[in-house]
């Protein structure tokens, strides 16, 4: 179909029959709506893919509406979406399986700011969950000389896919100066009776002297421990 150039053309988006496209090979123009000339068919394979697009958006919204206050970037919805398509074709069912280590943001990790250089330890009972954590060094954020410390903070998922309601509960314990000595850091959280699947996360936000400094690139958040694992 030959291009119409809209030189007072003003619409975006589709009128009628027509819409209005700015695109960069071709700039700013219209063209028909799709299906309105020759009707659109989808095959089965389309469908199929369609059906398990929808289907994954269920568990994936309900934990992205979960973190997405917490700490995230631009690609924490496709990442998650990715990951439950995968495993609904892998698996046909949709768990908590291959979360281990999972990011919330790519950005501004949590392992760029621990190296691994910590240990938790998780004793879940029915209704309570004793979390310690270790550091066996502090935290480290490169050329931030003006950060003095941090704040370490726990946070429990606790999703259930069959209803599409994830609950969160959070912990955070007071700021820890790079001048404090290392020790365990003791966190309890409660868990409801016969939750069996859930996510651990810990997120370390940067501190300048005892002020949170509350912006994406002073904090990592991620994935420590997931439910049946432990």
């Amino acid at each position: 179909m030959a291009r119409i150039l809209p030189s007072a053309i003003k619409v975006q988006g589709t009128v009628l029959d027509v819409t209005v496209v700015n695109s960069r090979k071709y700039g700013r123009h219209v063209r028909a709506r799709r299906g309105s000339i020759k009707p659109v068919t989808i095959n089965g394979e389309m469908e199929k893919s369609k059906d398990s697009l929808l289907e994954c958006n269920k568990p994936a919204k309900m934990l992205f509406d979960a973190l997405r206050h917490e700490h995230k970037d631009g690609d924490l919805w496709p990442r998650l979406l990715s990951h439950f398509r995968k495993q609904l074709k892998e698996d046909n069912c949709f768990s908590l399986s291959g979360f281990e280590r999972f990011e919330c943001s790519t950005s501004y990790t949590l392992h760029s700011l621990v190296l691994n250089e910590y240990a938790i330890t998780v004793k879940a009972s029915k209704n309570k969950m004793q979390v310690t954590l270790k550091f066996h060094k502090h935290p480290g954020w490169k050329k931030r000389s003006y950060v003095t410390g941090y704040r370490p903070e726990l946070t429990l998922l606790l999703p259930d896919f069959e209803t599409g309601i994830c609950s969160k509960v959070s912990a955070h314990i007071p700021v820890v100066h790079f001048t404090d000595a290392l020790k365990p850091l003791r966190f309890d959280l409660p868990i409801p009776v016969g939750q069996k699947q859930w996510l651990l996360l810990l997120s370390i936000t940067a501190c300048e002297k005892s002020k949170v400094i509350t912006v994406p690139t002073h904090k990592g958040m991620a994935v420590v421990k997931v439910g049946g694992s432990i």
